[in-house]
């Protein structure tokens, strides 16, 4: 999998030397992301991400989008139910996992309608921390948290496949993307990260 991505990233620069004309920008906005799997009360949740765009054409319609983005992934479980002592009122709380990327998405962008872009392709992520907060719901979950570890220990690299659309404002514009991972998060539980992005952006 990771050998047929450099391939394609490859495949992709060889055309980015031929680009007729080349834009640069900024974005940022909220993800929704969680990872695959059935584990009982596993949800999605919010958190965001930030970084730049780089857009080179090939003519009117055909293009490719490279970017560099810092990305807060992660998901939810809970809520849980733990009890210290049998006298001890129960302390309920949900387990959030944060999980941090620096993603390089390289999609191939084109246009459908007026100002309306179609955009699918592969995304390299490369991991640079995890960590596991206790979100409190009633009680005390601080005595809990040795319980529940210190964060996935996340593999180097993360390969997905993501695609969505782009609307141009002038030099504003607004995406929504979904990834789906290709690759487990650690090696080991087969979860694949999940990702949808709405994103902000503006041509610098």
């Amino acid at each position: 999998m990771k050998r047929y991505l450099l391939l394609s990233i490859l495949s992709v620069w060889s055309l980015v030397i031929s680009a007729q004309e080349v834009s640069f920008g900024i974005k940022a906005g909220p993800n929704l992301s969680s990872v695959s799997g059935s584990a009982q009360g596993l949800s999605s949740r919010i958190g965001y991400h930030a970084g730049i765009v780089s857009c080179f054409t090939f003519g009117n319609k055909v293009g490719v989008q490279a970017e560099l983005i810092y990305s807060r992934q992660g998901f939810k479980i809970g809520p849980i139910e733990f009890r210290g002592d049998f006298d001890e009122a129960p302390a309920v709380f949900d387990v959030i996992e944060n999980l941090d990327y620096l993603n390089l998405p390289i999609l191939f962008h084109y246009q459908v309608a007026d100002a309306l872009y179609l955009q699918v392709g592969p995304q390299l992520g490369i991991s640079i921390d995890s960590a596991t907060t206790l979100k409190e719901i009633q009680g005390d979950a601080s005595q809990f948290e040795d319980d529940f570890g210190q964060g996935i220990e996340l593999d180097a690299i993360d390969i997905g496949l993501g695609g969505g659309l782009q609307l141009d404002i002038s030099k504003f514009f607004i995406q929504g993307r979904f990834v789906a991972g290709l690759t487990a998060i650690d090696g080991q539980s087969g979860s694949k990260n999940t990702n949808l992005q709405l994103s902000f952006g503006y041509k610098i």
